[in-house]
């Protein structure tokens, strides 16, 4: 006579630990990508600021910004959660990466149609400015990765 029973590694719970890491990772992705992009965000405010421009900016640009920023990282961060360290940190970097490329892009072409004729004090506000995106894209990676670990809580 066979007697089956249920083990901790049943397959239904398997598939709910699985969905519930990749929940984690979604959320910490996008909570990362709303944080980051939040920050971004202000930053491209102070360069048009420091370009002597007026900072106009629209809650749906807004909204994108911060969806993109985080849809960026969310693959990174449900590889984080579920455990893949490696294959999390190559997708963080290039989440972050592409957006940093994405942002470059943008602001070259902003700062391009603008006739700036821009005084000492304001490159070295931009240029303090820059430094400040570059760590908003550090961050993205680093709290992305950081929220999936938390979320996902002791092993």
């Amino acid at each position: 006579m066979s007697v089956t029973t249920t083990t901790a590694h049943s397959p239904r719970r398997s598939r709910a630990a699985i969905t519930a890491k990749v929940g984690a990772g979604i959320g910490a992705g996008l909570l990362a990508g709303l944080v980051a992009g939040t920050a971004a965000r202000l930053l491209m405010r102070l360069v048009t600021v420091a370009a002597g421009e007026p900072g106009e900016f629209s809650a749906l640009g807004t909204a994108m910004i911060l969806v993109f920023f985080g849809l960026a990282v969310t693959p990174g961060a449900i590889a984080r959660a579920l455990g893949a360290r490696r294959t999390a940190a190559v997708l963080l970097t290039l989440g972050a990466g592409f957006v940093a490329f994405e942002a470059v892009v943008t602001a070259s072409q902003d700062l391009g149609s603008l006739d700036l004729a821009l005084t000492a004090g304001q490159w070295v506000a931009l240029v303090a400015i820059l430094a400040g995106f570059v760590s908003s894209f550090v961050a993205l990676a680093l709290l992305a990765s950081g929220l999936a670990t938390r979320f996902i809580g002791p092993r």
